[in-house]
């Protein structure tokens, strides 16, 4: 093992450098996997440490890169399974179908009934009122030596010592009466970008000196450094890391005695269900932090949470079936007939999926065949026959390689005996077969390390074809068949419940796929089946402490018209519409003339705000002495867009990064990711950039009159990130040739919040606390969903008898869903405190 794979893994970036720069270990050295300390980084999340590498020459996921991206989702399922030890998993149309040999239950559920749904209405939750939340605060008698206690409810990392884990408990309880208790932790500020911080429930005997919520038993935590959730001996990766500023949620739902995560708002899954004894407990919210200079804040209610408790949701139906035993071979589905099978010693069990009781089947072997269990097999299933293959004994000699396959047809139960000869075969034979394999069109396909052999069975003649590429991979894959595509996901070789990276087979090679949304963590026996162009695949880790999660990949070649209108970017001004408003044109000294926009520019960039300034910022030309082509070209894509897209081009990608450097070293990082890994993990400066912009009143070429108020605002941002603005301004409107535009029946307190929001993107509630009502009924007539959502949440956290029927009646006519079922909720009960 080359020595920066261990630092790779863990983020070790100093260790790295020492080795590289000190030691001179080559960064392109690969294990025996064929993995390189890039590739390692690069699985594990950890940017940074990938990113040195890779400007010190290591190569790049970038080159084995596709055009089809993954869209990700996690599914609250209810009434879904638990612990799904050995379950087997299939599909008919759209309906799932999941056996579990340990509960002796089939579960079934059809993934087009995938809805958004209220945690807090499902489950018949309250939130606590402001005043009750306000008084909960930590013990101050129960943290570690090392926490400081800023405020009631505001820590930091004191001690001089760093990575010594300290931990601090809340002065309340949640007793078992309570039915829910939901908290939140933002990471303000400290001496890393990625520190580490815990956010945890558990009981009172959690030892705040010397431990993190999730490291002891009797406890459950989340932690922001690599996203992990542990609960004692048991872990599963949830999300990516939580950076600086950013937010981390658990809650606890006493009815179900599920624990789920959050981070920034975004729901990440149930991390686990605890135990009735555990449930019944007295536990406490608990934060841990391990990195000096790190400081923390926590909401227990006191403000509007950034989670909205909306999330997307399936409801399984299940029913339990007659076992005296549970099969103890993996399970196989077949569509045909929508039966569950089981190859078990002698016998073929079979479950139809509308039966109660399982049938067993005396499998018929051919005279003189050999012990069908005396090897182990893995099993595949096409049409009505299941294949067992395995290796014959001297094949690791390379002398006779061969293959033993066993087929069963479950039209009459007959076995047949088959050695196939695969002595055609290139690269050596793996030791055993690939533990996950897939079969589609007749064929059976077993996909392996780049040093191995990767191969498919052919059914239909009893063949072995080889299939070659050149990328390199982990031990741990798996392989899919989605929408006519070929597909692996593989692990980290030595954590085969970490996050899955997904490839795809594109012109005789595998492809790396970019990812976004919390990254999709796998079971050990990958139950999985696709439905058009998503693959379903029940996740968490082989722990019977570890909840299953059921997420949805959707795989999808990038619309170029996509999301234009109300985009989180700038992406639209780049369109010939977007150009109309140019108020400077960048010379190159290539020759080429590009019309841009004075504000993105001396928002988005330290470097462009020194050149307009010297240009006396009145000039409607700015001349670059660099060339267009071929790099300075992704520097204004990454200005507009937020990202770079180097997908099938043959640029020389650490030179750009050098081009990076010099000109907006404030993105160079992010827009790195976006150049050689298949996850981008830090986070937008955009929203910063845009409200320094609003706020330094920079070069302003509109004024909006709201009420007696008169705001300075630029049209270029106004129209790439607001439909209303963009009809209004190039939609033929008198408006398009104003400096001056007039906002009727809108307070001017009132459009300063919208205006903020259409800027960043982002709300603080706290500041306009008492016209919130006001500013979601202009939300409503500028067309602004995102700030819409964000404002219902904090409206229903702050409902009271005194103003639901009121807030009703607002929520009906302006079709407000989200607020009108929190008011419903309220009245239906009205005992409730919110």
């Amino acid at each position: 093992m080359t020595v920066l794979f261990r630092p790779a893994s863990s983020g070790g970036l100093e260790t790295i450098k020492f080795f590289v720069e000190e030691a001179k270990c080559a960064v392109d050295a690969r294990t025996k996997e064929g993995l390189s300390a890039f590739d390692r980084a690069h699985e594990c999340h950890q940017s940074e440490c990938a990113l040195y590498l890779w400007r010190k020459g290591a190569p790049s996921v970038r080159s084995r890169s596709s055009k089809v991206q993954i869209n990700h989702r996690r599914i609250y399922c209810i009434n879904g399974p638990q612990h799904m030890e050995g379950a087997t998993m299939g599909m008919i149309g759209s309906k799932i179908y999941l056996a579990d040999t340990e509960s002796h239950r089939i579960y079934s559920a059809d993934i087009e009934s995938i809805a958004p749904v209220n945690l807090l209405s499902l489950h018949e939750l309250t939130l606590p009122d402001p005043a009750t939340a306000s008084s909960r605060s930590f013990n101050p008698n129960r943290k570690g030596p090392l926490l400081e206690l800023l405020s009631p409810t505001e820590i930091r990392y004191g001690g001089s010592e760093a990575d010594w884990s300290n931990s601090i408990i809340a002065d309340w309880a949640i007793t078992p009466q309570d039915n829910f208790a939901y908290f939140e932790v933002t990471i303000n500020h400290g001496g890393a970008t990625l520190p580490e911080v815990a956010i945890g429930i558990g009981t009172d005997a959690l030892d705040p000196e010397e431990s993190l919520p999730g490291w002891q038993d009797g406890s459950w935590g989340f932690h922001s450094d690599d996203g992990s959730f542990f609960c004692g001996e048991g872990w599963a990766s949830m999300s990516l890391r939580t950076h600086q500023g950013g937010t981390m949620g658990m809650g606890f739902i006493r009815s179900s005695s599920e624990i789920f995560i959050t981070a920034n708002g975004q729901f990440l899954g149930v991390g686990c269900i605890l135990s009735p004894d555990s449930a019944l407990q007295n536990l406490y919210a608990m934060v841990g932090i391990r990195t000096r200079g790190t400081s923390v804040s926590v909401n227990f209610g006191q403000h509007p949470f950034k989670f909205d408790f909306i999330v997307d949701s399936l409801s399984f139906s299940s029913r339990k079936y007659i076992s005296r035993r549970p099969p103890e071979q993996e399970g196989l589905f077949s569509t045909k007939n929508a039966t569950f099978y089981w190859v078990d010693v002698d016998n073929i069990i079979s479950l139809k999926a509308d039966s109660k009781k399982l049938q067993a089947h005396r499998i018929k072997y051919p005279d003189g065949a050999p012990d069908m269990f005396a090897d182990s097999y893995q099993t595949a299933m096409i049409d009505h026959k299941i294949w067992l293959l395995s290796l014959a004994e001297n094949t690791r000699s390379n002398i006779f390689p061969l293959f033993k396959i066993w087929s069963i047809d479950l039209t009459n139960f007959e076995a047949q005996y088959h050695i196939v000869d695969s002595s055609h075969l290139k690269k050596d034979i793996p030791e055993t077969l690939s533990e996950y394999l897939n079969a589609h069109d007749g064929k059976i396909y077993f996909i392996n390390p780049p040093e191995q052999s990767s191969f498919y069975f052919d059914s239909r003649d009893l063949s072995i074809h080889e299939i070659t590429f050149n990328n390199s991979a982990t031990s741990y894959i798996s392989t899919y068949y989605v929408d006519g595509n070929l597909l692996t996901g593989s692990r980290p070789w030595e954590l085969p419940y970490g996050a899955i990276s997904f490839s795809i087979f594109e012109d005789g090679d595998w492809k790396s796929l970019r990812q976004s949304g919390p990254p999709v963590r796998s079971r050990y026996e990958d139950c999985a089946c696709s439905y058009k162009n998503h693959l379903i695949i029940l996740g968490g880790a082989r722990n019977e402490h570890i909840h299953p999660d059921l997420d949805i990949i959707t795989f999808e070649k990038p619309s170029e018209a996509a999301a234009d209108a109300g985009s989180s970017g700038l992406s639209f001004l780049l369109t010939p519409a977007g150009a109309s408003l140019s108020d400077i044109a960048l010379l190159f000294n290539d020759g080429k003339t590009l019309a841009l926009h004075k504000s993105v520019l001396y928002a988005r960039s330290e470097r462009f705000r020194s050149l307009l300034a010297a240009s006396l910022d009145q000039s409607t030309t700015l001349r670059i002495d660099f060339p267009y082509e071929p790099f300075f070209r992704y520097i204004i894509e990454y200005i507009y867009h937020d990202s770079i897209d180097l997908i099938s081009e043959s640029i020389p990608a650490q030179q750009l990064a050098a081009v990076l450097d010099e000109w907006v070293p404030e993105h160079s990082l992010r827009a790195c990711e976006h150049i050689c890994l298949t996850r981008v993990i830090s986070p937008s400066i955009m929203p910063s950039d845009l409200l320094r912009l609003l706020n330094d009143s920079y070069q302003p070429d509109i004024t909006i009159k709201v009420g007696e108020s008169l705001l300075c605002a630029h049209k270029a941002i106004l129209v790439a990130r607001s439909e209303y603005f963009r009809a209004m301004l190039l939609g033929g409107l008198s408006e398009a040739s104003q400096k001056e535009i007039v906002i009727p029946d809108v307070d001017g307190n009132v459009f300063e919040v919208i205006l903020r929001y259409i800027y960043t993107g982002e709300v603080d509630a706290t500041q306009f606390e008492d016209i919130v009502v006001d500013v979601i009924v202009a939300a409503s007539l500028f067309r602004i969903e995102g700030l819409i959502r964000q404002l219902e949440s904090i409206i229903a956290h702050n409902l009271d008898p005194s103003n639901v029927e009121s807030l009703l009646e607002l929520a009906v006519a302006h079709n407000f869903e989200r607020l009108k079922a929190s008011c419903t909720q309220m009245l239906d009960s009205p005992t409730a405190v919110f």
